[in-house]
């Protein structure tokens, strides 16, 4: 599909770390502190990210 984003797939062993993203509805709050949470106990297994369907503005409180 045009401008479709471009998925990579990756088989075991390709990759040394694993790939996490939390996805909400409107990724203010709880998506941001399971990503913040799991950054801080296991960035060294893990990349993460957080996203919603419907992003609004950023919740400061779960970055403090």
């Amino acid at each position: 599909m045009p401008g479709a984003p471009e998925i990579t797939f990756f088989s075991p062993g390709q990759c040394s770390r694993g790939h996490v993203l939390f996805i909400g509805t409107n990724n203010a709050a709880r998506t941001q502190m399971a990503e913040g949470y799991l950054r801080a106990r296991y960035c060294d297994r893990y990349d993460v990210c957080s996203a919603g369907i419907a992003p609004t503005a950023l919740d400061p409180l779960p970055w403090r």
